[in-house]
Formats: structure tokens, sequence, C-alpha cells
């Protein structure tokens, strides 16, 4: 029995450790296990590490999302854990940064220059301004999505160099402005594509990576569409969500409770440019 308690300290000491000393609220419950749990992460981490093929796969907090995404269940976490890993290698992700995204970097921009209050890294996406119909008419959709690849893989290598670096995060935060959303540009029925697309890639690929998703300036039609997409969702994610209206005054107070205005881009009220 002691040198169970033993190993079981170890274990929580290590994974405090892989990142350092916890102040935020969600890192702590990222990293808080109860004993079950961590006997559970000793045993999957056994089980899992001959077939993982990066070194940051090997850390207890990348291990985690796994366990949590499937209700520390093993078994349907490492056949996640291997779904994943096979859709990597199907979709060359580790490739992904050395094809030329210019044309979308242009058309359908992101910002992943700022920081929210908690120090987790900030993606801004002036989503109002993509046109989603314009990639489909052109045959771009699927390279649409694989941008959508980009940007999670992205953000999640920007978590992991916070880390590296001693911070004390474990996801980041998303915000959206909705404003010159169309249903036209943004609703048409070849659109829709895209937004089964990005639940199915974060549920399955990127789970619990981000703490707040907060939508600004949200239509009617753009709720619509979430609440579409609401089944496929879990529940984590539904409680991540935050829409908010189109009274600037109300959701940039909103915002800045979260975020300091000097990480804002201007759209959102702020005064860091891209």
């Amino acid at each position: 029995m002691i040198r169970k308690i033993f190993h079981l300290c170890v274990l929580i000491v290590s994974l405090c450790q892989s990142i350092s000393v916890v102040h935020a609220v969600s890192f702590e419950e990222d990293i808080s296990l109860s004993t079950n749990q961590a006997e559970i992460l000793t045993k999957f981490r056994q089980r899992v590490l001959p077939m993982l093929p990066k070194k940051y796969m090997e850390e207890n907090i990348y291990l985690i999302r796994w366990l949590r995404a499937r209700n520390f269940n093993m078994d349907r976490a490492e056949e996640m854990l291997r779904q994943h890993l096979k859709w990597r290698s199907d979709n060359q992700l580790d490739q992904i940064d050395d094809e030329e995204w210019q044309d979308f970097e242009t058309d359908y921009p992101l910002n992943k220059k700022g920081l929210d209050k908690n120090g987790r890294p900030l993606v801004q996406i002036l989503f109002g301004e993509w046109d989603l119909r314009k990639a489909a008419v052109t045959g771009r959709t699927d390279r649409l999505i694989r941008w959508i690849y980009k940007y999670f893989e992205d953000a999640t290598k920007l978590v992991r160099k916070y880390q590296a670096d001693g911070k004390n995060v474990t996801q980041f935060t998303l915000i959206m402005d909705a404003d010159g959303f169309s249903t036209i540009s943004h609703a048409c029925p070849l659109c829709m594509r895209v937004y089964f697309a990005i639940s199915n890639i974060y549920e399955e690929h990127y789970p619990g990576s981000v703490d707040k998703i907060h939508i600004v300036n949200t239509p009617e039609p753009f709720r619509v569409i979430v609440r579409l997409l609401w089944p496929l969702l879990s529940q984590n994610t539904r409680q991540a969500i935050n829409m908010m209206g189109t009274n600037r005054r109300e959701w940039q107070s909103q915002l800045t409770k979260n975020v300091k205005t000097d990480q804002l881009l201007p759209s959102f009220g702020g005064t860091l440019y891209q």
C-alpha cells in the first residue's frame, strides 16, 4: 500500500512539473486527478507509449486529453488516440507548414499574436470576412478545411511553446467576429460542410484544447447553425461557447474581462495589429 501511494504521489508531482506551478482555474482542472483517474493515466500511458511518434505526446498533460474525452475509459481513449494518429499520418499533418498558404492567409485570415489575461494563446478571427461560398464555388473547400487543420495545429503548438517556457497554460482562447455574416456567403448549402468539418476536427482530434470561444456580433442565422451543430459537440465545448449580440459596448465589456485591450485586434476594440 505504501509503495502504491508513493507511485501515485510521483505521478502527480511529475504531472505538475511538466508545466509549472498551477494558478489558473482551467489549468488546475486539466491536471487535477482523483486517485482512480491517476491510476488509469499510469496504465494508459504504459499501453499507448510504444505507438506515440512524438515526444510531446508522451507528456501526461497530453494523454489526459484523450482520457477526459472518453470519460477515463481506457479502451475508448486508446481507440480515439489511435484514430487520431492515423488521421495525422493520412493527412501529413507534420508537413502542413511546408505548404503554400499565402492565398488563404489573405482570404481567410486569423491572428495568433495575443494572450488572454491567464496567459493563454489568443486566436482572433474576423469570420464575417471569410467567404465560405467562394471557397466552394472555386473548388477550394477541401483546402479550406485543411487550412482549419493548420489553425488547430498552430494554436496547439503555441500552447506547447508556452508550456516549454514554464507558463501555466493547457488551452487557447478563441474570439470570432461574425460581423458581415450573410446567408449567401456563410450559410449556403455548400458552406455547411465546413461547419460540420470544424466540429468533427475539434471533437475528434483536438478535444478540450479551447478554454473559451467568444463570438461577437452574432446574427440569428449563425445561431441557427450553432444549434444544428449542438448535438455533435461535447458538453465541455458547449459550455465554452459564449455568443454575444451586436451591442458593441456590451460585448466589449465582456471581452475585456478576459483579455486586455492591448491584446485585442481593433475590430474587437483593442490596439493589437496584424
